[in-house]
């Protein structure tokens, strides 16, 4: 008769469950060493970026959430994480930030421009006016020389229609109008943006980035991804850096993507990209590795 036929049942289950408890932690253990490490690691990749001048950041499309993104290079800049030779790629929305941030414009000129735009549009609708109204703050707002100062470090997303949907990634540009014709080419949802299907960039049928590259990374850079949507509504395997909390349900972001919240919202919007932004650079060490990098720049 085995020992389990003589205990009672209830001692039986104690002892198998302490058993297996005991069997348990050092696999706890291990796993959560691992992961320590591995976090460790990660950091230390991100700093090594920096410090070689390697770090980039890619921001996905978020129509009229844009004022997160405002929050997150303003955030980074303070921090002395971005500089003007950081690359930054973007697509739709993310291509305009990237845009404004390399074109010298401050964060104060972008919001007040971004919040003139949002009421226009609170007024008198977005659908198959937007790409009008897009252009004129474009054309109001970047310097003469954006081009020149957006080159190889704007990495703008567009998708080509013709043959067949691809994602191309845009970062010469020969004027300030090619400049802002690759914005407005990277946010033109089809039909919505201005009633088409596409837009004529550079003698072919192209629109919205956002489409087949919804967050873009730059070539030869550890691209630290951003979004304005919560990531944990998004695909795990895209490895979002910077997002905000889950406070708004989805459907009422994506609502207001495409139709601007109001005033006081899109500045909480700023505000939480400055606070996400912040607790990345945090989380990830890359602080420490940015005294080494202005020195260089020095």
């Amino acid at each position: 008769m085995s020992m389990n036929a003589l205990l009672p049942r209830t001692l039986t289950s104690q002892v198998c469950g302490r058993v297996q408890l005991q069997c348990l932690r050092p696999l706890r253990i291990q796993a959560a060493t691992l992961n320590a490490q591995g976090e460790e690691l990660k950091c230390s990749i991100i700093a090594d970026a920096l410090k070689k001048n390697k770090l980039a950041f890619g921001f996905s499309a978020g129509g009229l959430l844009f004022p997160y993104y405002i929050g997150v290079i303003d955030q980074l800049e303070e921090l002395g994480v971005l500089t003007d030779r950081t690359p930054l790629a973007g697509a739709s929305a993310g291509s305009l930030i990237a845009a404004c941030y390399h074109s010298g414009l401050s964060t104060e000129t972008v919001t007040e421009a971004c919040l003139v735009l949002a009421d226009d549009c609170r007024v008198n609708g977005t659908r198959g006016r937007l790409g009008d109204v897009l252009s004129t703050f474009l054309h109001d707002l970047l310097p003469d020389d954006a081009h020149e100062r957006c080159r190889d470090k704007t990495f703008v997303a567009v998708t080509k229609a013709w043959p067949r949907p691809q994602g191309l990634i845009i970062s010469e540009f020969e004027s300030r109008n090619d400049l802002i014709e690759s914005l407005l080419t990277s946010c033109h949802i089809p039909w919505w943006f201005a009633g088409s299907l596409g837009r004529n960039f550079r003698g072919s049928l192209h629109y919205d980035g956002g489409l087949t590259s919804f967050i873009p990374s730059v070539q030869g850079c550890l691209t630290q991804k951003v979004t304005c949507f919560p990531a944990g509504r998004l695909n795990k395997a895209v490895n979002i850096a910077i997002s905000p909390p889950e406070q708004f349900d989805l459907n009422q972001l994506l609502a207001w993507a495409f139709r601007p919240a109001d005033e006081p919202t899109m500045l909480g919007f700023l505000e939480q990209g400055r606070k996400d932004a912040a607790a990345w650079a945090e989380d990830s060490g890359v602080l420490e590795a940015v005294p080494v990098q202005q020195e260089q720049k020095a």
